[in-house]
């Protein structure tokens, strides 16, 4: 089961070498960084010998196999993004090939000519590279959709590839698949600009109205001394310096990141 896991991981991650070497890696890698690090702690620690060489030991080799999982992991969520992002602008320029009466074959060939994303364009010359060892476009087709993380690309491949055994007009069948892709793209692009705009005004209130609106209270109480929150004094220059320089700071930062955690459509 772990040799299965492994296995689909190394698939869909794109990596340039073979399954084998990657099981060597996920082997070698742990040990080779538990063996230097225990040869370490004893140069530099040799009275801790042998506590501080398997401590340190366990804890590169634990490391060392993380990274080595890790890296698969972040490949197969580039890879996904890339397909998820820019995949459609693929399909546009497949359609028109196709309605011209090119196959499938020729068609993929000249999209892979031109594409400008490498991770697209080097997923086409793979299914390209298939079907001139033999395998018939379809099953290349199907087999590239095995390969792939994106579900909107599993689904258009496999979609095209029954398109073609039922029918001629793949073009009719891609341009629906197209209308639907275009349209939910609009409603997340709609959808994500609905929430931009609330949070913007969130923003703006907890970190411009609301220090501004403190400052004003604070200007306009001064002279009546400090003021008593929950049992401390506070001077008014010092309410305001925090609120500048602490609240600001942290409110802004705050927001910085759930704009950036939001997912362009």
């Amino acid at each position: 089961m772990i040799d299965e896991i492994l296995r689909g991981l190394y698939r869909q991650s794109g990596l340039a070498f073979d399954y084998s070497r990657y099981k060597q890696v996920l082997i070698a890698a742990p040990l080779a960084a538990a063996s230097a690090a225990a040869a370490l702690a004893y140069i530099a620690m040799p009275r801790l010998f042998p506590t501080a060489s398997i401590a340190l030991g366990a804890l590169a080799g634990l490391l060392a196999f993380a990274a080595a999982m890790a890296y698969p992991l972040l490949l197969v969520a580039r890879r996904r993004n890339s397909f998820e992002a820019n995949f459609i602008y693929t399909l546009s320029f497949l359609h028109p090939l196709l309605a011209a009466g090119l196959s499938l074959g020729e068609a993929l060939a000249a999209a892979a000519a031109v594409e400008d994303d490498k991770i697209i364009a080097r997923e086409l010359k793979l299914v390209l590279r298939d079907i001139s060892m033999g395998k018939d476009p379809l099953e290349a087709l199907e087999e590239s959709a095995a390969r792939v993380p994106s579900p909107m690309y599993k689904e258009t491949a496999r979609l095209i590839a029954n398109a073609v055994r039922l029918t001629q007009r793949v073009d009719l069948v891609l341009l629906s698949r197209l209308d639907w892709l275009i349209r939910m793209r609009q409603i997340r692009a709609s959808s994500l600009a609905r929430s931009l705009t609330v949070l913007f005004e969130v923003y703006v209130m907890a970190a411009v109205l609301l220090p501004l609106l403190i400052a004003i209270l604070a200007l306009s109480l001064a002279p009546l001394g400090a003021a008593n929150i929950l049992g401390i004094a506070v001077q008014p220059l010092a309410l305001m310096t925090l609120m500048a320089f602490a609240y600001v700071p942290a409110t802004s930062f705050a927001f910085y990141g759930l704009f950036s955690s939001m997912r362009r459509p």
